[in-house]
């Protein structure tokens, strides 16, 4: 059993630079595989990053998108590990 002071500095307020977090919490970037085979955003996309931060992570590092096409790269959901 945890002691009831265990997280408290997990889920104190934190200062980066400019950015006040409203705790140490960090969803770190993952490939989710939500974006579309052209690397755009999509509603699925929004709606993951929507519930991470209700859940109240205080942080989220969000995957990589494709920032200018045709140039730009992007995973495509067709890659096999």
């Amino acid at each position: 059993m945890f002691k009831k002071n265990t997280f408290s500095k997990l889920m104190s307020p934190f200062h980066i630079q400019q950015v006040d977090l409203r705790n140490r919490l960090v969803k770190t970037a993952s490939a989710m595989g939500l974006a579309t085979e052209d690397g755009y955003v999509t509603d699925a996309n929004l709606g993951f990053y929507e519930a991470v931060s209700k859940g109240g992570v205080g942080l989220i590092i969000v995957e990589t998108w494709v920032r200018r096409l045709p140039n730009g790269s992007h995973w495509s959901k067709t890659y096999r590990y």
